[in-house]
């Protein structure tokens, strides 16, 4: 397994992760984030957030925000 920071381009597999959460938490309507406004806010000109990727086989298996 690797760490790494994130990158604008694994957004698509957070918002999966961040579907998969709401999912098991029975909230799956919650999310109303757009993959967009997640490039967006973590990697615009003034990020709101940073992120870690954890890679498996070259899969993204989890991510902290």
């Amino acid at each position: 397994m690797v760490i790494r920071k994130g990158k604008k381009e694994d957004m698509p597999a957070a918002l999966e992760l961040i579907k998969e959460l709401a999912v098991f938490e029975n909230e799956p309507d919650a999310v109303v984030v757009t993959v967009d406004e997640l490039e967006q806010d973590g990697f615009g000109p003034n990020p709101l957030f940073k992120t870690f990727v954890a890679e498996k086989d070259n899969e993204i298996i989890g991510m902290a925000l």
